[in-house]
């Protein structure tokens, strides 16, 4: 169904009864200005809905329009879609059966790596060195410590004055991470046109 917003009420919120009929009962609690709710049948200027977003009750019949100021704005284009429970069980969208935990897979698994730890080569970006990639991979470090070696090499072009100078200053905290030492690249070359300095 359509999506639509509420815009009225203020502050308090809009009247929810349970049943189509306005003089049916009243939810005790109100459905709060902003909220979204989808269209699931619409009867003489009530709309029976489904919260989506926002506080009040989850579904209900409200009143479209007081008076003649509309209290509910229909929205253009439909909401994102929520994203998935990670921690959730195993769904379904019909046609694709999706499993929201690895433990959830039940097929044949692959046969566990013996022997020596896999080697993670881990190279460096542009302006970068060893040091400061060793602390950006750090928890990576600690989740595979039993089953990987990492191996960080090194640049074989070491920034001087002038390369520090036409790439993005460093903070000090940079520095730190980076252990003091130098920047590095993996080739040197030329700007055309040439960059300037700063």
């Amino acid at each position: 169904g359509h999506l639509w917003k509420v815009v009225g009420g203020g502050s308090k919120g809009i009247y929810v009864n349970e049943a189509e009929d306005p003089a049916s009962a009243e939810d005790p609690e109100k459905l709060a200005y902003g909220a979204i709710v989808r269209e699931l049948r619409q009867s003489a200027g009530r709309l029976h809905y489904e919260k989506l977003t926002g506080s009040g009750p989850a579904h209900g019949w409200v009143s479209m329009r007081i008076g003649t100021k509309d209290i509910l704005e229909k929205l253009d284009t439909p909401l994102p879609p929520p994203k998935p429970n990670r921690y959730g069980t195993a769904r379904s969208t019909g046609s694709v059966s999706i499993s929201m935990k690895t433990t959830d897979y039940v097929k044949a698994q692959p046969a566990p790596i013996a022997g020596e730890k896999m080697k993670v080569l881990c190279i460096h970006g542009h302006g970068s060195n060893p040091e400061a990639m060793k602390f950006q991979v750090v928890q990576l470090k600690m989740l595979m410590k039993d089953d990987a070696e990492f191996d960080f090499v090194e640049g074989v072009v070491e920034w001087d004055e002038e390369l520090l100078n036409r790439n993005t200053p460093r903070e000090q905290d940079e520095l730190f991470i980076a252990g003091n030492k130098p920047f590095r690249s993996w080739f040197d070359g030329e700007w055309d046109p040439p960059r300037p300095i700063g």
